[in-house]
């Protein structure tokens, strides 16, 4: 899928010469005139990084820059400013305001494409990282590197017992039936009901063992299977 881009410039030629680097490599643009623009449309559709002049009718780029910052819906989506204002200030002003990186006009072509593909790749990278690691207090779940650690201590869990808990963490306070876990942790088409009930509740008394306090987290529910309960 294609990575969205927005641009804030109110010149429409250089609305234009963005439109054609940018379809170039396949990204999306869509460009807007002014801050207010932008601020109306944004939520209904967010894109994946801002490319943002600050000398704009109306509220000016730092304006925009803040406001976006400042929202809790918004405030990671990386911005590059991209403006002739030249001065030390002025970089230094967008760099506090929260923008991602300051390039002056007139640039280079091929160094805004690099840095908009470094600022998108490390934006996955860390969304990425971010789903694959999860946290209960000082439980976590590290799905990159297979580690799972309480107070950084080590819980040796095997693949079966690493895959269970990683699923419970992500999915607490919902009950689940011995069938349903046992589909999510086996192969489906060898799936026995009987031999899959006994096998999940032989896993759970394991993994309780090894995560201490932890085992009173993972409620039975009589009659209906597992939860795994935040507050007890």
């Amino acid at each position: 899928m294609s990575k969205r881009i927005y641009v804030v410039e109110d010149e429409q030629d250089m609305l234009d010469y963005f439109q054609f680097i940018l379809t170039e490599e396949n990204y999306e643009m869509k460009g807007f005139t002014s801050g207010e623009a932008l601020l109306k449309e944004i939520k209904a559709q967010k894109p994946d990084l801002i490319l943002l002049d600050l000398m704009l009718p109306g509220i000016s780029g730092f304006e925009v820059c803040r406001a976006l910052k400042n929202d809790d819906e918004l405030w990671n989506i990386p911005i590059i400013v991209i403006s002739s204002r030249k001065d030390e200030f002025d970089i230094i002003n967008g760099i506090n305001f929260g923008c991602d990186d300051y390039i002056t006009k007139p640039f280079n072509e091929k160094i805004l494409l690099a840095k908009i593909k470094s600022i998108l790749q490390k934006e996955e990278r860390q969304s990425r990282e971010k789903y694959n690691k999860v946290k209960f207090k000082d439980l976590v779940i590290n799905s990159t590197t297979f580690e799972a650690t309480i107070n950084g201590k080590d819980l040796d869990l095997t693949p079966t017992e690493f895959k269970l808990l990683d699923f419970f963490l992500r999915n607490r306070e919902k009950v689940f039936s011995r069938e349903e876990l046992s589909d999510i942790i086996y192969d489906y088409d060898n799936y026995n009901y009987f031999n899959g009930d006994r096998s999940i509740d032989i896993l759970i008394t394991r993994i309780r063992k090894k995560i201490g306090d932890y085992s009173k987290n993972i409620k039975s529910i009589y009659g209906v299977g597992y939860r795994f309960k935040e507050d007890v």
